[in-house]
């Protein structure tokens, strides 16, 4: 133990040896394994010679600081000589010896404030546990009062004052020591006891009345809001009860369980405390707990009978009494606590056996819920045990078989059969109310094996009864709670009941896929479950798995052979419900199996719980989707248009609608960069369910950036060449020249009676001749300054061509699949340039000159929109086609911005009308309608001046506004000027500094923005008009209007003169996008389909390789491996 020879001799008191030792020089400061010193260790054996020689030697070889510090060393526990001092227990004949010993601690500065180390206890502690009060004294007398009072009050590690554990042990001398010492009464430990609580907790009568005459407070409270009278009245200690009433105590407080004293004397059987309060107050027998019981609910659930007796004889009523919460009486808590004594006494008081709670039940169901065995044999007899609960329709056998109380299902089952079945609650429908479970559906539903057992041991069980509405049967409760053990001795009574349905035609196999239960599911379909057995609403056990998002339910029944695409009587598959409870690994296996493709794009709701699913998993779910079905391409196409038309129909989830479309049309993209390497011409031309081209749904639907991929677009320059010559570069410009130079060339290559008609490089250089000389035509008539007078009417022959260039216009537009908005323009500016024309006819010369001046100045505009749709044939080259779309979009922006700066041009306008209103000089009168003009510098045109000075102050094109003049000073204030030119100045701020800069910053952003874009836009730009060449059969203008004149008469010869409509539209049958085809020869590539037109799982492989995703679906497919041992199990058990 670590102690040297000076430890041995003192502890046994062998003072010649210490002497000896001493003076030898051994030490006196080394310490045992205990941390002790000779200084402790004489204290322990109580030796005053050991003690008087450790401190002169200590105190003749060390400083004074040194001396200090080893007289107050403490040992492992942290206590010091002084805390083995407080420790000795009170003796009179060693009175003398611990005097003796702690006058010399002290003499000899031993500090009385050092604490232990774990418990934080002072010597002051140590003496208030011993109750020594001799050795507390001399502590307190050799300290100043402030010293005295802090040790006093000192706390330790629980919080004690020395105060609370000399109440704690009853020492009322060590008390009245601390108490005279300033100790406060008022404090208290961490649970909030103060002295008083502890006093009162161990009946320390005495020590209650020392702390009450310091005016400590009766009816503190402790954390869960107990007094001491609470505590008094739990422990029994009746007169420290008397003592607290006597001192004002509040008998009627609540602790934090609405618990009074009570209630706690009457759940722990004091019957003298409890008779004592209802003496004081009687009204105390009705006081509730949180529970909402009273003293005789308490004390008939503890078992104090007692107690019970003394409330009966005070007052008989509390045996009828009911809780406020259950409705429960005293005889319910009984039964259910099995106190047959109490039952006995409350029967014998008349209280009845039928009585019902809050939940339907009588002491019987109770007793049986509980397994109450001694209450149930004392029921016998005296109540019926055919009982049924007006709230549940349920027996208390049914309550025992629920709640596995197999010893009272015996003794029950002696007075009622085990097949008698719950009835329907009074008050309720039952057709509509579930009823009629036997005891065996109770049992099973809740797993009680022996009581299963024992039930199918007993004579009239029927395993297969249903219930009155659901039509459940017990292995169906069973399973749904998964209790396999149950279902196998269910299964072995009768197996019949593995393909038995319920009311809406579920099986057991549908009950255990729906709550995840897989070995129920392995168990049932070893014994022969119908795999894709179909309920009422046409789900099979998979739809049930795939809504619960058991995945591994769902591997196990399609490898066992379910079928993944059959759909309920909605149309919807398993695979709708696993996306919409958002089951994204459950999802992620279906899609590994057939699924149509066609049905989930047309439900809107699937498309709105894929979206969510890939919010959740970044797209996985969206690219599953594609990379399994037929045709991924046609796929990610139809999700990328079916997701644009949801984000303008749901507003709210717009955004994540076009951030799933963008993706999914990316993906449009990589697909087919793989699938063109495969055979491009053939996969553009494969047509889809709609026998529509794949070329024509990228161009007509968008697809930008799959239009302008380098293989589409090498394969539309193939088709912009035609099966003839090739016409580039140089070459087309020259043929351009020629054809333009000789009219009657460019004319023959417009009739559709040749071959070259057919070319689309031919076709487009014959359209844009045929718009130059259209806008050739308008500038010899309108632009020319020809020296005719405008009163002559007469058309020219100039004009006359005009007419049939309109004429062939109006007829391109009639039997044109697509209209072109600026031909539709044009056509209306020429109808308004000849009505203008025809209504010259009828007026004088002067006026039909003004008339025919008009008629120029519409045909001007034309001219205009004519020029500038030459932009649309220069688009198809690539040095201006880029720029075409961003002088497109630019325009845009100015049209936006001048719906901006008008309405500040109005509203500014509008204000300086209301700075240069006249005020001197009007008209006196009460209400007038005649108005006034502005003052002089807007009179002549008002409003319009206005109008025009701000517009053109955009442009620098007007000066600030001018002094009054004398006139003006006449009509209107001084202040106008002032008013005038802030007004202009802050027009001139707001329009010039911040709309124009606004314009300029909206433009660069525009055109940042298209630079990069701009390639893709004109790439899909030229693809439309390659497209409308190579499809369309339009004639260029005017041919067409001679090739329609042809085909009436070729009409009339073969209809026998007939030119009916009828006859006219066989020949003119219009060429839809829908019926567009392809050029003669590739027509064979119709017969492709996009399904069948390559062999798509090498280009999903090649896919998923080149995104490194090529172990995506390993997990799922290792989940599905891992189970094939159990479905050999199962199928060997089939067999």
């Amino acid at each position: 133990n670590g102690e040297t020879a000076l430890h041995a001799a003192i502890r046994v008191i062998n003072y010649p040896v210490v002497k000896m030792l001493v003076e030898e020089g051994a030490s006196i400061t080394k310490t045992n394994l205990a941390g002790e010193t000779s200084v402790h260790l004489s204290v322990s054996s109580m030796s005053v010679a050991s003690l008087l020689i450790s401190i002169d030697e200590i105190k003749r070889n060390t400083s004074h600081e040194m001396f200090c510090f080893y007289l107050n060393s403490r040992n492992k526990l942290g206590e010091t000589p002084l805390h083995y001092c407080a420790n000795i227990t009170p003796k009179i004949e060693n009175q003398a010896i611990y005097t003796d010993l702690i006058r010399l601690l002290l003499d000899n500065y031993a500090e009385v404030s050092i604490p232990t180390f774990e418990t934080k206890e002072t010597p002051v502690h140590y003496c208030c546990r011993n109750g020594n009060t001799d050795i507390l004294r001399m502590i307190f007398e050799s300290m100043s009062e402030k010293e005295a009072s802090k040790a006093a009050n000192f706390k330790n590690s629980d919080g004690w004052t020395p105060l609370l554990v000399a109440c704690y042990y009853g020492y009322h001398n060590i008390l009245r020591i601390l108490l005279d010492n300033d100790a406060r009464v008022d404090l208290f430990d961490e649970n909030g006891k103060a002295a008083l609580h502890v006093a009162c907790e161990n009946g320390h009568i005495l020590c209650v009345n020392l702390i009450m005459e310091k005016r400590a407070y009766v009816n503190a409270k402790t954390k869960i809001k107990r007094s001491a009278l609470h505590v008094a009245s739990e422990r029994g200690h009746i007169e420290a009860c008397k003592i607290l009433i006597h001192l004002g105590a509040d008998p009627m407080l609540a602790d934090i369980n609405q618990a009074a004293p009570i209630h706690l004397a009457a759940e722990n059987n004091h019957p003298d405390v409890v008779k004592m309060f209802l003496d004081v107050r009687p009204d105390l027998s009705y006081f509730i707990n949180k529970d909402g019981n009273n003293c005789a609910h308490i004390a008939a659930a503890k078992g104090s009978l007692e107690v019970l007796k003394a409330l009966i004889k005070v007052n008989s009523t509390m045996s009828f009494s009911k809780s406020k919460t259950t409705l429960r009486t005293p005889l319910h808590l009984a039964a259910i606590h099995d106190h047959v004594d109490i039952i006995q006494l409350l029967i014998n008081q008349g209280v009845s056996l039928l009585e019902e709670d809050k939940d339907g039940l009588t002491p019987l169901h109770l007793a049986a819920k509980f397994g109450a065995r001694n209450a149930i044999e004392l029921f016998k007899g005296k109540i019926s045990f055919n009982v049924f609960s007006s709230k549940t329709g349920m027996n208390p056998l049914h309550l025992a078989a629920e709640f596995d109380q197999a010893e009272c299902l015996v003794e029950l089952m002696s007075k009622v059969p085990p097949s008698i079945a719950s009835e329907c609650p009074a008050g309720k429908i039952p057709a509509e109310t579930e009823h009629g479970l036997t005891c065996l559906h109770y049992a099973a539903k809740n797993g009680h094996e022996v009581t299963l057992r024992q039930l199918l041991n007993s004579d009239g069980v029927i395993v297969e009864h249903p219930t009155s509405k659901k039509g459940l049967l017990s292995i169906h409760m069973a399973i749904a709670e998964g209790h396999a053990n149950v279902t196998s001795i269910l299964l072995s009574r009768s197996a019949e009941q593995i393909n038995a349905r319920c009311a809406i035609g579920r099986t057991a196999l549908h009950f255990a896929a729906g709550n995840k239960h897989l070995e129920l599911v392995q168990l049932l379909l070893g014994q022969g479950a119908e795999i894709d057995a179909q309920d009422k609403n046409g789900w099979t056990p998979l739809h049930y798995a795939a809504d619960a998002g058991s995945t591994d339910i769902v591997i196990f029944l399609v490898q066992m052979g379910a079928q993944p695409s059959i759909e309920d009587m909605d149309g919807k598959a398993p695979i709708t419900f696993a996306a919409k409870h958002h089951h994204l690994q459950t999802m992620s296996f279906l899609l590994l199996h057939k699924f149509e493709v066609n049905t989930l794009l047309q439900d809107n709701k699937f498309l709105g719980h894929l979206m969510i699913c890939c919010n959740l998993n970044d797209n996985e779910s969206a690219q599953d989707f594609i990379l399994n079905s037929p045709a991924p391409i046609y796929t990610a196409m139809k999700l990328t248009l079916m997701y644009r038309q949801e984000s303008i129909r749901v507003k709210d989830k717009s955004e994540d609608y076009m951030k799933i479309a963008e993706y999914c049309e990316q993906m449009t993209y990589e697909i087919l960069h793989v699938a063109s390497t495969y055979g491009c011409e053939s996969l553009l031309n494969a047509v889809d369910d709609l026998q529509k081209p794949l070329l024509d749904v990228l161009i007509d639907e968008e697809f930008k950036l799959c239009v302008a991929h380098n293989n589409v677009q090498s394969y539309l320059s193939n088709l912009w060449k035609g099966s003839g010559m090739s016409i580039e570069g140089v070459y087309a410009i020259l043929f351009t020249v020629v054809c333009f130079l000789c009219p009657p060339f460019w004319f023959f290559l417009c009739l559709p009676f040749h071959r070259w008609n057919k070319v689309p490089t031919i076709k487009f250089i014959c359209h844009v001749i045929s718009h130059l000389y259209f806008i050739t035509v308008l500038i010899y008539i309108v632009v020319v300054p020809w020296d005719r007078s405008k009163v002559e009417t007469f058309p020219t022959y100039a004009e006359y061509i005009l007419v049939i260039w309109v004429s062939g216009h109006l007829l391109a537009e009639i039997t044109e699949p697509e209209s072109q908005p600026f031909r539709i323009f044009t056509l209306f500016l020429m109808s308004a340039a000849f009505g203008t024309h025809i209504v010259a006819l009828f007026m004088s010369a002067t006026t039909r000159e003004e008339i025919l001046y008009g008629r120029d100045n519409i045909l001007g505009v034309a001219l205009v929109m004519l020029i500038s749709q030459i932009l649309l044939f220069l688009s198809l080259n690539k040095i201006f086609g880029p720029w075409s779309v961003m002088i497109e979009n630019l325009v845009i922006d100015v049209c936006k911005f001048l719906v901006i700066m008008f309405l500040f041009i109005f509203a500014f306008t509008m204000h300086t009308a209301v700075v240069f209103k006249r005020v001197y000089g009007l008209t006196e009168t009460d209400v007038t309608l005649t108005t006034a003009p502005f003052a002089d510098r807007y009179d002549q045109n008002g409003f319009w001046d206005m109008f025009y000075d701000k517009f053109f102050g955009l442009f620098g094109f007007t000066e600030p506004p001018a002094t009054l003049s004398p006139s003006e000073q006449a009509t209107n204030p001084r202040s106008t000027y002032i008013i005038g030119t802030i007004s202009f100045a802050m027009y001139q701020i707001l329009a010039i500094i911040v709309l124009l800069n606004m314009l300029i910053a909206m433009m660069s952003n525009t055109y940042t923005r298209l630079d990069e874009q701009s390639d893709i836009e004109w790439k899909y730009g030229r693809a439309g008009i390659i497209r409308l060449m190579t499809k369309s059969y339009s004639i260029p203008i005017p041919a067409n209007v001679l090739a329609a004149l042809c085909s009436i008469v070729y009409v009339c010869i073969i209809h026998n003169g007939c030119c009916c409509l009828k006859s006219w539209k066989s020949r003119f049958k219009s060429i839809s996008k829908e019926d567009q085809s392809i050029p003669k020869e590739n027509q064979e590539n119709l017969q492709s389909t996009i399904w069948d037109v390559v062999n798509w799982s090498i280009i999903i492989d090649e896919y998923m390789l080149n995104n490194g995703i090529e172990d995506r679906f390993a997990k799922i497919k290792k989940a599905a491996a891992a189970m094939s041992d159990e479905i050999l199990k199962v199928q060997s058990s089939t067999n």
